[in-house]
């Protein structure tokens, strides 16, 4: 093993692979199932001559006791871990009183081996309190029998190691082998208990609630997309409250709208029994809730409403002042009960966004206080009440991360004692997922800033190191060195290293300094795309999974480690200049201080593109790599560039629309990419000059099929006075309307893609109520002009703000499209896609111009009447 340095053999000593042997000197060894002790004494063994330097054949008892202590996993393979080696003690034991009977160890020798194995199962059974007993004493799930009982059970306590007879040792394995068996029942009751308890679909639904609830409150119909991963998933559970719900996750998101129910039949068996019931339906943001009623003895309706009036309260302030209620009760508790737990579950995806940091902090400390295992139920809550929060994000970025740096003993909690380790089916991933967290959190604070750390690249001898870069082979941090555990200070973390040789050095860290971390191997490795806390290396315990966890999350690429790159790679924490390089040539590619700056601060320019920011994060160090000559391959600079401009040119326009297409970052990153800015190119800037050159357009953009679905929504006074219908362009419509692509006189008939674009463009023209919503699915029509094409738009000699304008009258908002419309009706085109715009301009509508293509591309669909 890599940390030992010495073993002695009575008065002969073994030392860098060779044995002193008296008068014969230094001779090289091989070691052959030999252990040793704490001071590194050799216990029983054979050494024999050649060498071996990778010191096979050695079991440090001390390790493996330490090394189950580690150990993190089920109730029951704690139980076999200590178990396993408990026997192996006692069997060494019985073969020590055997050496001493047949005379081939002293009573000397015996009392002292037999006093090491005595204390090796006193610390196992230490262990056994520490990683079983207390874990299923604090369980929230094992009632108060199974707690009772495991007081009472453990390991049998050995009285005396001096005449323990082969009788004796077999009548202690006998009582502890119906012991563990006992507490392998014990241990598969509480776990499923944990399973069917609290990470069932009913946790998932309450979380569900919540969040809608808040979106609600806070003036959302929708939900984020990302919202716990479980897009696709049906969930089923039975509420008090409100009696069975079906939730399902759909990819796109749906509107709020009032409880809809319909009678359905379904069969089971063979087709022999059929089941009548009304099924009720809400949807909301991508959620569809639903509950069967299968008489008026059910009660569904009234519960429903229930569940209803929970989701949507009348006041909103009744959310804040529940839980402004619930945390006065909390915070004056000494300690938290089950039923707390149970109370803050309830409102940790919602309410909790109303508490302070220190309010949470505090709710924090108190969940982990007295807990030597956190199971997923906690870490789960923990989570939640980290991730909900209103207000200002760098505000309360910095806030969380100053309590996080100033209490190591939580701190240690949280990272020792989180995994991903789940009962669940949902599969939460806990600690990858605290990573996640605590990384966005710690990006938007200060606390993210290198230039506010001290960084030791070099040390000799036994002093203090904290390098900028932390290399990871795999196996250990620096090759052949060994990292001790990590102790938790006021001022940070401390790791003492040793090699084969003695002593390395010892890694010292504040809690939140950001390095780099490349996992290397075989000439192609993972660098993190960014900095991240120091934490995360020294705080895993097992640092194998810290990669897996980091890829999870997306914090890591692909490199090419040639030797030049491993020796450049300290010079990373020079990052922060690379704005002040003036102007250099990397490869072909010429960097500006101006644009070296812009691509540093690339975040500021995300404006919520995920891919936008993902590509230039990754580019962004391949440059910075290549600029301090790291000796990377050139060819995964050059992918980055090419992913880095595919990614600016189609996130370009956003980015013109917001800050103008002479601001000077655009104009600057147009230039490093190449990206033709064009200027001189035609942009009508009236409609009588936008008239005139589509009549002169030589070559007109090709008509594109439209696959998808029709939304569209009729008043149902319409519906009413003039026979209004979803399918049909009425003569009234075409006498009297008049829209953004149709003049008076002119026929069409507006749709929209999707249910969210519908009713973003209804909230314009009246309460959404007062209206008739049908959806037709799996459209097709063909030879429609694509306005939502930047390069039609461009072919047409206009912009996409023509398109979209809101404010004015209609003749100076329509001005453009108005124009288009008429134009592309004399081009033979059957329809316009169009961007949506109302709202975030977010959405697509088509127009289709003519009747009979209208009922072409319907004759074969039904609408379905949504509400």
């Amino acid at each position: 093993m890599e940390s030992i340095k010495e073993v002695v053999d009575v008065a002969n000593v073994v030392s860098g692979g060779q044995v002193n042997l008296g008068k014969l000197s230094r001779i090289r060894v091989e070691f052959e199932d030999i252990k040793i002790n704490t001071d590194y004494q050799l216990v029983e063994g054979m050494v024999e001559t050649s060498y071996d330097a990778e010191w096979s054949g050695i079991v440090d008892v001390d390790r493996a006791i330490k090394d189950i202590g580690d150990f993190v996993g089920s109730l029951k393979e704690i139980i076999a871990q200590i178990f396993d080696r408990r026997n192996e003690e006692l069997d060494e034991l019985q073969e020590l009183q055997d050496q001493l009977a047949e005379g081939s160890i002293t009573e000397e020798e015996f009392n002292e081996r037999a006093e090491e194995k005595a204390t090796n199962i006193e610390k196992l059974d230490d262990l056994f309190g520490e990683k079983l007993r207390e874990r299923i004493l604090d369980s929230p799930v094992a009632t108060q029998a199974q707690k009772d009982e495991v007081k009472n059970l453990g390991p049998t306590a050995l009285a005396s190691t001096d005449d323990l007879s082969q009788t004796d040792i077999n009548n202690i394995k006998t009582k502890d082998a119906a012991t563990r068996k006992r507490l392998e029942e014990i241990a598969d009751e509480v776990t499923r208990a944990e399973e069917e308890m609290f990470y069932d679909s009913k946790e998932y639904i309450s979380k569900v609630f919540q969040k809608i609830r808040c979106a609600y409150a806070n003036g959302s119909n929708t939900l984020p997309s990302d919202y716990f991963d479980k897009v696709g998933q049906e969930f089923t559970a039975t509420f008090d409250d409100y009696g069975r719900i079906t939730v399902k996750l759909t990819s796109e998101q749906t509107l709020l709208g009032s409880v809809s129910h319909v009678t359905q039949e379904s069969s089971s068996g063979s087709g022999n029994k059929t089941d009548n019931y009304t099924l009720f339906t809400l949807d909301y943001g991508g959620v569809t809730i639903t509950a069967k009623s299968y008489g008026i003895h059910s009660n569904t309706e009234n519960r429903f409403e229930k569940l209803q009036n929970y989701l949507f309260p009348s006041d909103p302030n009744t959310i804040k002042e529940e839980a402004e209620t619930l945390l006065a009760q909390i915070l004056a508790k000494a300690n938290l009960a089950d039923g707390d737990i149970t109370d803050l579950k309830a409102i940790a995806n919602c309410g909790a966004m109303y508490f302070t940091v220190d309010d949470k902090y505090r709710i924090i400390q108190k969940i982990a206080a007295g807990r030597s295992y956190i199971t997923e139920y906690y870490e789960d809550l923990i989570l939640d009440l980290i991730e909900n929060y209103s207000g200002d994000i760098a505000a309360y970025s910095n806030a969380f991360m100053e309590k996080l740096e100033n209490d190591s003993q939580l701190l240690e909690i949280l990272f020792k004692e989180m995994d991903d380790v789940t009962f669940w089916k949902g599969n939460e991933d806990n600690f990858t997922r605290f990573l996640q967290v605590i990384y966005g959190l710690w990006q938007g604070s200060s606390y993210s800033n290198a230039e506010n750390y001290t960084y030791v690249e070099e040390q000799l001898g036994t002093g203090s190191l904290s390098p900028y870069i932390l290399t990871y082979d795999g196996e250990s941090w620096f090759p052949d060195v060994e990292y001790e555990p990590t102790i938790f200070t006021n001022s940070g973390v401390q790791i003492a290293t040793r090699t084969f040789f003695g002593e390395h050095g010892t890694m010292a860290y504040q809690y939140l300094q950001p390095i780099w971390i490349v996992f290397a191997g075989n000439g192609e490795g993972r660098i993190t795309k960014t900095q991240v806390p120091a934490i995360y290396f020294a705080g895993t315990a097992k640092k194998d999974n810290l990669q897996k966890s980091l890829d999870q999350i997306g914090l890591t690429m692909d490199v090419a480690l040639t030797l030049s790159a491993i020796g450049n790679f300290t010079k990373l924490r020079h990052l922060t200049q690379l704005q002040q390089v003036g102007r250099i040539v990397l490869g072909t590619v010429e960097v500006t201080s101006a644009a070296a700056d812009i691509l540093v601060r690339y975040t500021e320019l995300c404006e919520g593109n995920e891919d936008f920011c993902d590509a230039f994060q990754e580019y962004n160090t391949y440059l910075q790599l290549g600029i301090l000559g790291s000796g990377l391959l050139r060819a995964k600079f050059t992918a980055s560039r090419v992913k880095a401009k595919t990614a600016y040119e189609d996130h370009r326009e956003v980015l013109i629309n917001k800050y103008g297409a002479d601001d000077a970052r655009i104009k600057e990153l147009d230039g490093h990419f190449g990206v033709v800015n064009e200027v001189g190119r035609f942009v009508a800037k009236s409609g009588t000059e936008l008239k005139i050159y589509l009549d002169n357009i030589a070559v007109i953009p090709a008509g594109k099929k439209y696959n998808g679905n029709f939304y569209k929504s009729v008043s149902k006074n319409a519906e009413l006075t003039h026979n209004a219908r979803p399918d049909i362009i009425s003569e009234f419509s075409i006498e009297e309307a008049w829209g953004r692509y149709d003049l008076q006189g002119e026929s069409g008939m507006y749709y929209s893609k999707t249910l969210n674009g519908n009713q973003t463009e209804m909230s314009n023209y009246g309460d959404w109520n007062s209206y008739s919503t049908y959806e037709f699915t799996n459209v097709e029509i063909d030879n429609m002009l694509d306005l939502t094409d930047d390069t039609v738009i461009k072919q047409l000699g206009t912009e996409f703000n023509k398109l979209v304008l809101t404010t004015g009258t209609k003749t100076e908002m329509y001005e453009f499209t108005n124009i288009i419309g008429t134009w592309a009706r004399s081009k033979g085109y059957k329809g316009i896609i169009v961007p949506g715009a109302r709202g975030g301009q977010d959405y697509t509508n088509i127009v289709v111009f003519n009747q009979s293509d209208l009922t072409t591309a319907l004759k074969l669909i039904t609408p379905i009447k949504i509400k």
